[in-house]
């Protein structure tokens, strides 16, 4: 994994880790507690955030403009979608 700071300001960092926090808070359902790790560079060059809801694993691919581009659900116990984002992503 590389380092954040090879490959991504400061400012991209922190708006980044803004985004995707601001995503899983708004489109599942009771998180009590969130952790966002720094960006990483994935294999095919897309920014990526590794992170833990409620202690479960996910991970976040962001695009160009530092969009979600793909959520990565690494556990069962995941929190539940919110019903109103399972048809549309809710805003974040």
């Amino acid at each position: 994994m590389n380092s954040n700071k090879e490959n991504y300001d400061e400012e991209t960092v922190k708006k980044a880790k803004i985004n995707v926090t601001s995503y899983i808070k708004n489109n599942y359902a009771d998180i009590e507690n969130l952790t966002v790790n720094d960006p990483y560079e994935a294999e095919m060059g897309i920014m990526t955030i590794a992170g833990k809801a409620n202690g479960e694993d996910f991970s976040v691919s962001l695009d160009t403009e530092l969009k979600i581009a793909g959520v990565a659900i690494l556990s069962e116990n995941f929190p539940k979608k919110k019903e109103e984002c399972l048809e549309k992503i809710c805003d974040y």
